[in-house]
């Protein structure tokens, strides 16, 4: 991430035309869902990039657009799921928007590549899978804030991990039956 000067970091004037405020508008005008609470997530979220210029700047402190990976294993009966070291959930690997991303589906993809070690992953296609909206909370002086957390669908190539503990407490392959019979454990992914 490149800091430009004390507690700024990337501005979208920054990024790539890929992941500029229209490309964002044309995801969500595609993202199709008759869940609920996803249809209030789409208004939170539409309602962000109306009222914000700056789309993924850690410095925007009501929030930020993210990108996430939901990595299916290649007989589509897992995900895999990392146990994230700050916050102390499982979530589907993903993160903030860096500056040499080219697309908001290649950040979720290097965030998946990143903090699994998974050697390759493939994009399902272009569009979004899932969407979220979730509080971060405090932590070292940075306040809470909200991500509008983008998700795409992948398919591993292999199953080998090599994960980066640095970011994670640890990296399971998890049956989607487990993950849908326990929604207290695996409810916030």
């Amino acid at each position: 991430m490149l800091k430009l000067k004390e507690n700024c970091y990337v501005c979208q004037t920054m990024l790539p035309i890929e992941i500029k405020k229209k490309h964002i508008e044309k995801l969500l005008e595609s993202f199709e869902t008759n869940h609920q609470e996803e249809i209030e997530f789409l208004c939170q979220t539409n309602q962000f990039i109306r009222e914000n210029q700056n789309l993924f700047g850690r410095d925007n402190l009501k929030g930020h657009i993210t990108g996430s990976a939901w990595v299916i294993n290649p007989s589509f009966d897992a995900a895999l799921l990392i146990h994230h070291k700050k916050i102390g959930k499982w979530f589907q690997p993903g993160g903030h928007i860096d500056e040499d991303d080219t697309s908001i589906v290649e950040a979720a993809k290097r965030e998946a590549l990143e903090e699994t070690g998974i050697k390759e992953v493939q994009a399902l296609n272009e569009k979004l899978f899932d969407l979220d909206v979730h509080t971060i909370p405090e932590r070292k002086g940075i306040p809470e804030h909200l991500h509008y957390d983008l998700r795409f669908a992948f398919i591993a190539q292999e199953m080998d991990l090599n994960p980066d503990f640095l970011e994670v407490h640890e990296v399971r392959w998890i049956s989607l039956d487990e993950i849908i019979s326990d929604p207290e454990k695996y409810g916030s992914t």
